[in-house]
């Protein structure tokens, strides 16, 4: 009688490790779940970010032409009718631009920075630089912007095409 009692109480003590053990890879599992929906959702976020990024590379060389035209508009053509159309073409295409968050690199006058620049010629002729001020003696500094860089969401999509003082 005692040995069925002994034995009961060994079944009940099996059966308590067997429920602590199933609670345990319970947990464990609804853990990894909700780790795994929170990534999802993460990974979702972070393609709706870049989702557009191909179409925006396509459009920035548009922006950039536009800012060329934009310099070569004879002087006393500037307040013509078609000449703020032109404006306010670029002004659309840096709205939409800005709006899926696109924003430009700060050259001229900054540092070179490797992650946002790309030289493609170190100078040393002063009448090179686009704005002749104190910063065009320092070494390293960006002296002319040859292409704009963009940045995405504060990620580089290209980088700015620039001039450096040696």
């Amino acid at each position: 009688m005692n040995s069925k009692k002994l034995e009961k109480k060994e079944e009940n003590k099996k059966d308590h490790q067997n429920k602590y053990k199933y609670k345990n890879r319970y947990l464990r599992a609804l853990a990894d779940y909700q780790n795994l929906l929170k990534q999802t959702a993460k990974e979702k976020q972070e393609f709706a970010r870049y989702a557009n990024v191909n179409l925006m590379i396509e459009i920035l060389p548009v922006v950039n032409n536009f800012k060329i035209a934009i310099k070569h508009i004879p002087k006393d053509q500037k307040d013509s009718q078609w000449v703020q159309g032109i404006m306010h073409i670029k002004n659309q295409l840096l709205s939409i631009l800005s709006a899926n968050g696109i924003e430009e690199i700060k050259t001229v006058g900054e540092k070179f920075n490797p992650e946002l620049h790309e030289a493609v010629e170190n100078n040393n002729d002063k009448d090179v630089a686009e704005n002749k001020n104190s910063y065009s003696d320092e070494k390293g500094i960006i002296i002319k912007e040859v292409i704009p860089g963009y940045k995405m969401n504060g990620k580089v999509i290209t980088p700015a095409k620039v001039i450096v003082n040696l």
